[in-house]
């Protein structure tokens, strides 16, 4: 593994801000980033790769957000008559019907559909979406990124269709993950942290 590790680098060594196909993409990302205030003035190759993931999961997070104001608008006339449990039935329809198209995967018994945010605000949007009715939960939809964490889900997220990386090869303390623009390996301290494993540079195209 060294030895190809060595060739990809010698072959491929290129930061991703500095590919040509790559640039579009991560001009793309902050834009939409920067108009979701969410701060991404860093471009090192695992910071573009954590955005490709924030951009993933906020996208998510906006879907879920579309279809819950339009069945709040249908239900309006009545909204306010039902019980919290009649109207989280009724809008769990809906949110269960746009959820079927969503790339997600499961952690600990709970779907995620956004990785970059904690299993507490995936079960919100998931099953209790209802309560972006009551103002507390209103900074969820406008100021969300101090919601935002890195690297909470280990490899799931790289599986799952949350990044341009695909997962070639896995062992129990490393991770290989390959694009067409670059090659990057994650380490898993499983013994220390095996529920929010950090990710470590260690080569790149």
């Amino acid at each position: 593994m060294k030895t190809l590790v060595e060739f990809l680098n010698k072959t491929y060594d290129q930061k991703l801000e500095n590919h040509k196909e790559y640039k579009k993409t991560l001009k793309e990302m902050k834009n939409f980033l920067t108009e979701n205030k969410v701060t991404c003035s860093k471009s090192d190759d695992i910071d573009c790769i954590h955005y490709e993931i924030y951009v993933s999961s906020i996208k998510n997070k906006q879907h879920f957000e579309e279809v819950f104001f339009d069945t709040y608008v249908k239900m309006y006339d009545y909204w306010y008559d039902l019980t919290y449990k009649e109207r989280k039935q009724q809008m769990n329809v809906d949110i269960d019907a746009c959820k079927q198209d969503m790339k997600h995967f499961m952690y600990e018994e709970e779907e995620i559909f956004m990785p970059c945010f904690d299993s507490r605000m995936n079960h919100l949007y998931n099953t209790e979406i209802v309560l972006l009715d009551l103002k507390q939960y209103h900074t969820f939809i406008r100021d969300f990124e101090k919601e935002i964490k890195d690297d909470l889900y280990g490899v799931l997220p790289y599986e799952n269709g949350f990044t341009s990386t695909q997962v070639y090869a896995r062992w129990e303390i490393a991770l290989w993950c390959i694009s067409q623009w670059f090659i990057v390996s994650i380490v898993f301290y499983m013994a220390i942290m095996p529920a929010a494993c950090p990710l470590i540079l260690k080569c790149r195209i």
